[in-house]
C-alpha cells in the first residue's frame, strides 16, 4: 500500500488537491475520502455539530500492557452547551486492576460546574469543582480532544499523517489515520474514524519504551480506547448530571489528582478545548535549554534512611527518574535505567529513582525496586522535588550537570536522549 504524509496544516489543502488525481493509488477503498486532510476535516465537522452523544467505551492495554494497566469501561452520556466549557457528563463504569478480584463500580456526574464521584467499591461519595484537575474515571473513556469545536487540532498540525486503509471497528468501516506528532515519530497514535458518521471508534496509542530500539521493540506496548454503540444527539435529561449521596456511603474529599496519568483521550471536559499534546506515550515536556535553568537545593530520604542533598552531589552528573508504583511505563523503563547506571559505574554519574505522586498509603516502592532488581539509588517521598522540576507526567527524567544546572527535563523514557545529556554533563 502506498502511504501519504502531510507535513503541516499549512500545506494540507494543497496536498488534498494534489492527491485527488492519485486517490486510486493512495486509497484501496474507492469509498474512502480523497485525502487524509478531508478525513480529519469531516471528522472535525461531525464533532463540532454534536449537541449530545451516548456511547460505551473501554480502556485497556495491548502488548506488554495487556492485563498490566488499570483499565476502565462504562457507558458515557454527554450534552454540549452553547458556551465553551459547558459540557455535561455522566459516566457509569467500572475500574479494573490486577489487584481487584471484582471490578470496582463508579458513577461520575458533572453538570459543568460541580462534579460528583460515587465509588461503590470504597462506598464513598465525593463532590467538588469539575475544572480543578484530572479525574481518571472521567478522562479514561472520554476522548474530549476529538469532541467539540477544537477536535483534531493536534492531528491537523502533526508532523506527519499516514493513511492506514479501511478497518472495521464497532461494526463500522473506519478510515485509519496514523498520526506522528513529532518529526522523529516517537509520539504517535492510530485513529479509527467511522466512514458513516465520522465519529471516532478507536484510538491506539503506542508507548515508546526505548527509542534506541527498532519500532517493533520500542512500541510493543499500546493503550487502546475502544468506542461502541454510538448514538448521536440523543435526548439527555438534566437529572443524569447530578448525584445524591446514598445514606450508607461516607463523604470524602473530592480529589482530582493533578498528576493522574493521561489516557489516550486527554482533554479537560469543555466543548471548545485548548488542544493538548497527544498522549500516546507519557506526555512530552520541553527539554530545558542546557545551562538555562539553575537547580535549587533539595534534600530527600534514601531507601536506606539517609538524607541525600543536591549539594552533596556537586561535581557529579545526576540523573533523576521520577516514578510511581502505579505507573506501568515507569516499571517498563527500570531495566533500561539500570543499564544506564551500570554503564556509567565508576564515573562521576549518580542515578536515582525518585518515588512520587503515589495515590494511597498502600504503595510499596521498595517492593517494586526489589522485584525489578534495581541497584541504583532510590529517593522516597519526592513530591516536593517533582514540583520543583515541574514534573507533570511519569516517568520524567531530569539530568543535572556537575554545577547544578539542568541539562535535560523530559517526560517519557528515551535512552539515547538521557545518555546524550549525561555525556554533555561529563564534558562540561
Amino acid at each position: 500500500m502506498m502511504f501519504t504524509c502531510l507535513k503541516s496544516r499549512q500545506v494540507a489543502v494543497a496536498m488534498c488537491l494534489m492527491l485527488g488525481s492519485l486517490s486510486s493509488q493512495v486509497f484501496a477503498d474507492p469509498a474512502a475520502p480523497r485525502s487524509i486532510y478531508e478525513i480529519l476535516a469531516k471528522a472535525q465537522d461531525a464533532a463540532s455539530d454534536l449537541r449530545s452523544l451516548a456511547y460505551e467505551a473501554e480502556l485497556f492495554g495491548e502488548g506488554r500492557l495487556a492485563g498490566a494497566m488499570t483499565g476502565y469501561a462504562g457507558s458515557v452520556r454527554l450534552r454540549f452547551g452553547e458556551t465553551p466549557g459547558r459540557l455535561h457528563i455522566r459516566i457509569d463504569g467500572e475500574r479494573r486492576t490486577s489487584k481487584l478480584k471484582e471490578p470496582a463500580g463508579f458513577t461520575f456526574a458533572d453538570d459543568s460546574q460541580n462534579a460528583c464521584l460515587l465509588d461503590r467499591n470504597a462506598r464513598t461519595f465525593a463532590k467538588g469543582i469539575s475544572s480543578e484537575g484530572r479525574v481518571p474515571e472521567r478522562e479514561s473513556i472520554l476522548p474530549i480532544n476529538y469532541l467539540g469545536n477544537s477536535a483534531y487540532e493536534s492531528e491537523l498540525q502533526a508532523a506527519a499523517l499516514i493513511y492506514g486503509g479501511v478497518v472495521e471497528s464497532d461494526g463500522e468501516p473506519c478510515d485509519v489515520v496514523e498520526v506522528h506528532y513529532d518529526e522523529a515519530g516517537r509520539r504517535r497514535s492510530r485513529l479509527f474514524i467511522s466512514q458513516s458518521d465520522r465519529i471516532l471508534r478507536r484510538i491506539e496509542r503506542p508507548i515508546l519504551v526505548d527509542a534506541a530500539k527498532s519500532d517493533d521493540q520500542a512500541f510493543n506496548a499500546t493503550v487502546v480506547l475502544a468506542i461502541r454503540n454510538v448514538v448521536r444527539n440523543p435526548r439527555v435529561d438534566d437529572s443524569l448530571f447530578q448525584l445524591d449521596k446514598p445514606e450508607e456511603f461516607r463523604n470524602t474529599r473530592f480529589q482530582m489528582p493533578r498528576f493522574a496519568p493521561r489516557p489516550p483521550s486527554g482533554g479537560s471536559g469543555s466543548r471548545s478545548t485548548e488542544p493538548e499534546q497527544p498522549a500516546a506515550r507519557p506526555a512530552q515536556t520541553p527539554t530545558s535549554d542546557a545551562g538555562a535553568v539553575k537547580s535549587s537545593g533539595w534534600t530527600l530520604r534514601s531507601a536506606s534512611g539517609e538524607d541525600v542533598t543536591l549539594g552533596s552531589l556537586r561535581g557529579k552528573v545526576v540523573v533523576l527518574d521520577f516514578w510511581a508504583t502505579w505507573c506501568f511505563p515507569c516499571r517498563m523503563a527500570m531495566p533500561s535505567v539500570q543499564e544506564i547506571h551500570e554503564k556509567y559505574r565508576g564515573r562521576p554519574v549518580a542515578v536515582f529513582g525518585v518515588n512520587c505522586m503515589e495515590r494511597g498509603n498502600g504503595a510499596d516502592p521498595l517492593a517494586v525496586i526489589k522485584e525489578k532488581h534495581c541497584t541504583y539509588g532510590q529517593l522516597l517521598d519526592g513530591n516536593s522535588v517533582a514540583n520543583l522540576y515541574g514534573v507533570r507526567a511519569l516517568p520524567t527524567f531530569v539530568v543535572i550537570g556537575k554545577d547544578g544546572r539542568v541539562i535535560m527535563n523530559k517526560a517519557g523514557f528515551d535512552a539515547a536522549a538521557i545518555q546524550s545529556a549525561i555525556e554533555t554533563g561529563l564534558r562540561e
